[in-house]
């Protein structure tokens, strides 16, 4: 038998593992919040969803068919799917997943005390510096610790040290007490994770549905399935917030992230290869490598921090004392080599910012531009495109705001009583307000790992706009790179802060085009041609879906938006979430955004993803602002159908809202993993066990969401067809054949490309529907293949068989290689990209 037949379905590997719960402390038993029942928000829906009982879809009526599906309990996944996909091995038949989120380069210890933490849970003094009002539990007025009080304490516990040597000073409000975990298992590790899928105890739980149930002993039952991924795999670089892109090989590349503060940028493209494991090398920069050389008896830099930390927060406006915080001798981001330089470009002035170089030693793959926020984008020559991301001016430095003491009359830090932090608003403001959009396209080869700027086809768009390749011709190299939204940087007069709206002005672009023009490094807005305007902005779920005929001409080429922002009509210089779901068919002679039926309630952050029978699943989401939970988080689940443009509202919802930082995959198995979100947001005011709702009690959680399609009309699990036999690989033109049991008939045979989505992108994810004739006696099919990389990018891929009942298939991997041509680069096309290559390395040298 094949070993891909073995493969885990995930659908019998949900278990409860009460056996294996390792003896408790104290306080790691189920937490016991403040709770009052008028608080509660989430509403009943019986049969599919019961408020009151343990799990809500136990009810003796549920019927998972007629509810739209069913939901897992809660996992532990140990760190936040901010970011995560799918990684494949070359010979693998089950993926890995990888995730990671902020400070992924770092431990959560490193960022917090676990001892104050420890502290602020019992209530205990010392409060941290800084703190001056402590934990209180809102119905009784006392102090009976962190769990007891719905406000964010754990801020208190991060590290003063990290915040100056790893952060540069700069606001780590949000940023620090994400990592601030109540699982002591979870602060130990690193926080880029790897979760082996195949693992027997993946997918473990304790069954809860609640995140404020969720236990220390829980969380032991899937650990051993996780391991680190960062720091000791060779990841140097802060990839919180970067695009990323799957290459043909499995491996995945990622551009740009977070440069020591909220909203910097970063230059580097850092690689993961999934073979083995570890990340391509790169230079460490200096207060990472300081940072794991600390001395044994001070690992945090806290004893050599604190009375430099001390007497700047009894004499903040003391420049010499504020210097003294950069502790780590010739690692300051501030002073080591930021600059910005503005230079007159089509006729407006454009801004650069350079540096630091002691935090971003320079690399020959870095991108001419720092980046936060960016889109990467594989293409179907297997090289990737880099769009937008947002950067700031470094050499402002932080600026902490103060307040004048009314009993000593002398000024004072302007503190967050909770935090001991100064108020994220108030602070760095100068370098906030340097924020620009970067507007110059890169494309990163991966072979020559070198990137190289269009300087002649500028966009501006926010960050992480949405982009797709699609096919243009008949030919290997015939395609074009859908954008949006984004605008003529000219139309804003030049303007790289525009943060306004763009109306979802959507774009194609001639990448080939871009990349040939003799005339590449000169500033310009060329390649570029307008399509239509979808109405609405960043923030909204996608899918794409195509459809091929035997021949291998393109039917259909379906990008779908769901939700996202528009103006306010009672404020024009606010937005507001929408619910208009649209369509464009790009193989359609003119095409354009035609409007499908709407989501259940206005959202951004919708996710989305195709299935196996050609539906796209909707999960979470962000509403507009409201009292009510369910009115401000899109709990349900949603089925659009894009044969006939419905979205159907479906019974089944999950009790944890999951907005911008949450994701979406399809899994082998046709089932859905819903993933993700900062679990500070994990437990809601409105929550059903801690209704006053608590940013502390929350857990980094997975729930795994089974279609209806898996489930006869009575409920029971359908019976599955299975693929029996299928190549390993998928070669463009080239007819394969699928084996099946015998006597099933089968309805629709689809590959779906898996890829890294985050903050709603689509990330390469495609759904490609082929053609395919079967002869059901001897169960053979015979598939005919997509035949040029447009309308299948070279990578990793499930196959997946449906049969006559709409019931799908376990996937079987394959992998699209690259379509090559070793003819296809003359020889003064490389002397030229040789001498760019050279120029750049000079540049490069003297940054």
């Amino acid at each position: 038998m094949p070993k891909w037949k073995s493969a885990l379905i995930i659908l019998s590997a949900m278990v409860s593992c009460w056996g294996l719960i390792p003896s408790v402390s104290a306080h790691d038993g189920e937490p016991n919040p403040p709770f009052d029942p008028t608080k509660v928000q989430i509403t009943d829906d019986i049969p599919c969803f019961s408020k009151s009982l343990a799990n809500p879809y136990g009810h003796p009526g549920y019927n998972p068919k007629l509810c739209g599906g069913l939901l897992s309990p809660k996992i532990a996944t140990h760190t936040t799917g901010v970011h995560g996909g799918l990684i494949w091995k070359n010979d693998s038949e089950i993926p890995k997943y990888l995730l990671w989120f902020r400070h992924p380069e770092f431990r959560a210890e490193d960022v917090v005390s676990s001892e104050v933490l420890e502290r602020l849970i019992d209530g205990d003094l010392p409060l941290p510096l800084g703190v001056t009002d402590a934990p209180r539990n809102p119905l009784t007025g006392r102090n009976e610790g962190a769990f007891r009080d719905p406000r964010s304490n754990f801020q208190g516990a991060v590290r003063q040290s990290y915040a100056w040597g790893m952060y540069g000073g700069f606001s780590i409000v949000g940023h620090g007490r994400s990592v601030a975990r109540r699982i002591h298992l979870d602060r130990g590790i690193e926080d880029v994770q790897m979760w082996d899928l195949s693992h027997p105890l993946a997918f473990a739980s304790e069954g809860k549905y609640d995140v404020a149930k969720m236990t220390e002993a829980g969380a032991h039952l899937n650990k051993s399935a996780f391991k680190d991924s960062g720091f000791s795999k060779g990841l140097r670089y802060n990839i919180y917030c970067p695009g990323q892109a799957k290459l043909a090989d499995g491996r995945v590349v990622f551009v740009g992230g977070n440069n020591m503060n909220s909203n910097n940028g970063q230059y580097k493209v850092n690689i993961f290869d999934p073979e083995t494991e570890t990340w391509a090398p790169r230079a460490t920069p200096c207060h990472r490598a300081a940072w794991a050389a600390a001395p044994h008896d001070d690992p945090f830099f806290e004893h050599l921090f604190a009375p430099l930390y001390e007497a700047f927060f009894d004499d903040p406006t003391n420049a010499a004392k504020k210097a003294a915080l950069y502790f780590l001798p010739n690692c300051n981001p501030v002073t080591g080599g930021a600059r910005a330089t503005v230079t007159m470009e089509m006729g407006f002035p454009f801004i650069r910012y350079e540096g630091p170089t002691v935090t971003s030693p320079p690399d020959r793959s870095d991108m001419r531009y720092a980046r936060w926020y960016p889109t990467a984008l594989t293409l179907p020559n297997n090289k990737v495109l880099v769009l937008s991301g947002v950067d700031q001016n470094e050499s402002l430095g932080t600026t902490k705001p103060t307040k004048i003491d009314p009993a000593t009359g002398r000024k004072v830090l302007d503190l967050d009583p909770v935090s001991g932090y100064t108020k994220d608003a108030l602070t760095d403001g100068p370098f906030r307000d340097s924020v620009i959009f970067q507007v110059v396209p890169e494309i990163y080869d991966p072979e020559a790992d070198r990137t190289r700027a269009l300087e002649n086809a500028r966009l501006i768009s926010p960050v992480y706009p949405h982009a797709f390749p699609i096919q243009t011709g008949p030919g290997r190299d015939d395609w074009k790179v859908v954008v949006f939204p984004g605008s003529l940087l000219s139309s804003l007069g030049g303007d790289q802060g525009f943060g306004g709206f763009h109306d979802g002005k959507t774009w194609l672009f001639d990448v080939r085009a871009a990349l040939a023009d003799p005339k590449r490094g000169t500033p310009g807005e060329k390649h570029l041609t307008f399509v239509d305007s979808l109405g609405a902005d960043n923030r909204m779920g996608t899918a794409e879906l195509l459809e091929i005929d035997k021949k291998g001409k393109l039917l259909s080429h379906k990008i779908i938006s769901f939700g996202g922002q528009i103006p306010d009509p009672a404020n024009p210089d606010a937005v507001i979430a929408t619910d208009q779901v649209k369509m464009i068919d790009f193989a359609e002679p003119n095409p354009h955004w035609k409007s499908q039926q709407p989501i259940y309630q206005a959202a951004t952050n919708s996710k989305s993803t195709p299935l196996p029978d050609g539906t796209v699943i909707i999960g979470a989401g962000q509403g507009n602002p409201d009292p009510a939970l369910e009115k401000r988080a899109n709990l349900h689940f949603q089925l659009h159908n894009p044969a006939d443009g419905t979205t159907k509202k479906l019974r089944v919802k999950s009790t944890v809202p999951r907005s911008s930082h949450g994701n979406i995959h399809l899994l082998p198995d046709a089932t859905v993993m819903l993933v993700g979100d900062d679990h500070t947001n994990s437990v809601p005011v409105g929550d059903r066990v801690a209704p006053f709702g608590d940013p502390d009690l929350g857990v980094d959680t997975a729930e795994i969401y089974y279609p209806a399609y898996l489930f006869n009309a009575d409920g029971s699990l359908a019976d599955r067809p299975a693929i029996v036999e299928a190549p390993d690989e998928v070669k463009y033109g080239k007819d394969f054949h699928i084996e099946v049991e015998k006597g099933t008939r089968i309805k629709t045979v689809a590959l779906i490309r898996t890829g890294l989505p985050t903050h709603s992108q689509s990330a390469n994810i495609r759904y490609i529907k082929l053609a395919f004739e079967q002869d059901a006696r001897k169960g053979e099919l015979t598939v005919h293949a997509p035949v040029v990389p447009a309308q299948a990018i070279p990578g990793d891929y499930m196959l997946f068989v449906v049969d006559k009942n709409g019931v799908p298939s376990v996937a079987k991997h394959v992998r699209v290689p690259v379509m090559r041509n070793d003819d296809e680069r003359h020889e003064h096309e490389k002397h030229e990209e040789d001498e760019h290559d050279r120029h750049e390395d000079e540049r490069r040298a003297k940054r």
